[in-house]
């Protein structure tokens, strides 16, 4: 079992695979299995196995979907992260008390938490598969006071990826939003190249590089520190055995 070339090692890990969902990773341990010397029975249950994944495959490349909801609810005993006191000595004026008005003191509030996402995706032309996706996610106060610093922050993103023998090239572009009270505090844009390249089945390379626009919204008073960012890097994943994995990356 320790050697990649033996029947019965890529047998048993195609298994392993197929049971854990991996089906394209099993295709190629069972395919490779089939070139050895294996008992007719045994190449029998291979082929079996073969027969599903391929199925399953060509189902696949229908349009599926998915969405998610979350909920929750809890209490914030400092929802506005403010000082307890309502006097404040001031430096500038002699340390002379000054009150501070109830927006500026520690504010509890009960609290509301939801999360909304739904995704699709299309494999079309046996080698491409898009993908479309997005979310919504909110944080809001009961409390009045509170209300001030209510957050959301929504997310939309877009995917084509093409696979040829053991390579597959993704495009994606994507934006995000932060908002408090409303009003817009972050926006983010950028564009994704990457790389995946499976070198055997137990090693896969990847590559990729990040383009984004950081801006902030001119009443944040932080415009200053718009900026675009490059971000690139450099992977392998490697499996030890069946269940254990070393991710070594580089950026």
């Amino acid at each position: 079992l320790e050697q990649p070339t033996n029947g019965a090692y890529q047998t048993l890990f195609g298994r392993s695979l197929f049971q854990n969902n991996q089906f394209e990773e099993a295709e190629v341990a069972f395919t490779a299995s089939l070139a050895t010397d294996l008992p007719q029975d045994v190449r029998d249950t291979v082929q079996q196995y073969l027969t599903v994944i391929r199925a399953n495959s060509l189902q696949a490349k229908n349009t599926t979907w998915a969405a998610t909801i979350g909920l929750g609810g809890g209490f914030d005993s400092n929802a506005n992260k403010a000082t307890d006191d309502s006097l404040v000595p001031i430096p500038v004026f002699g340390n002379l008390p000054f009150s501070l008005q109830s927006t500026a003191q520690e504010t509890p509030s009960a609290l509301l938490e939801y999360d909304l996402s739904g995704r699709i995706k299309h494999r079309f032309a046996d080698r491409w598969e898009a993908h479309l996706g997005g979310m919504i996610r909110g944080l809001e106060y009961s409390a009045e006071d509170a209300r001030l610093f209510d957050q959301h922050s929504y997310r939309l993103n877009a995917r084509l990826s093409y696979a040829f023998g053991r390579h597959q090239i993704t495009a994606s572009v994507g934006s995000r939003w932060f908002t408090v009270d409303k009003d817009l505090f972050r926006r983010t844009v950028n564009t994704t190249l990457a790389w995946r390249f499976h070198l055997n089945n137990r090693t896969l390379l990847t590559s990729y590089l990040d383009v984004g626009d950081v801006q902030y919204h001119p009443q944040s008073r932080q415009s200053s520190r718009d900026v675009t960012r490059w971000i690139g890097g450099t992977g392998i994943t490697h499996v030890f055995g069946m269940k254990q994995n070393l991710i070594v990356s580089f950026a």
